[in-house]
């Protein structure tokens, strides 16, 4: 695929959600309002935080419905879960820079090719996480001190949220084309 093609994917992922941001990839942010520019960038943020809490919070409470040994389940597999969320997040904070460099230097077809190849080293990376996360989780989770019906619960959630970090992850990475 050439620079051509991955900057026409990467306009149509800017264009989905705004009215239109098909020139997204030319803005200059050194010129314009700087409280329009820190908005852009926050309240994305602010709203991803929110909903990975209120996952968080609305678990903890359907788990609370169910036993106290299910809500001791999430609370050992919050450490893995987190463990993940910090590896998206850092992959997209790392993209995030390196497109803002390119775009500063008024590289658009740079920005392009690193936002393109930024999501197929995404994808790859969550499978390696998920084929590797299923086989070293019992081992995790006993670290963690989960032994007996606290270990199987605890599995039983966990591998549904490896096997999930694939759509995190491009949830990751979409909130980083939000941030531009």
């Amino acid at each position: 695929m050439n620079i051509k093609e991955s900057s026409s994917i990467v306009k149509a992922f800017l264009v989905f959600g705004k009215k239109d941001r098909s020139n997204q990839l030319s803005q200059d942010l050194t010129t314009g309002d700087i409280g329009t520019h820190i908005k852009n960038i926050g309240v994305p943020a602010v709203i991803g935080y929110f909903f990975h809490t209120m996952f968080n919070v609305t678990d903890t409470y359907f788990a609370g419905e169910i036993s106290t040994t299910a809500v001791s389940a999430l609370t050992l597999s919050s450490s893995i879960f987190f463990m993940i969320i910090a590896i998206g997040n850092g992959m997209a904070s790392a993209l995030t820079s390196m497109v803002g460099n390119a775009l500063g230097e008024k590289k658009s077809d740079l920005a392009s090719k690193i936002i393109l190849n930024g999501y197929l080293f995404g994808f790859f990376l969550s499978m390696l996480l998920t084929g590797v996360g299923i086989f070293i989780a019992p081992t995790l989770v006993s670290y963690l001190g989960g032994e007996g019906e606290y270990l199987l619960l605890t599995l039983g959630y966990i591998n549904v949220v490896i096997v999930g970090s694939v759509f995190l992850f491009s949830l990751f990475l979409q909130t980083l084309l939000f941030r531009l």
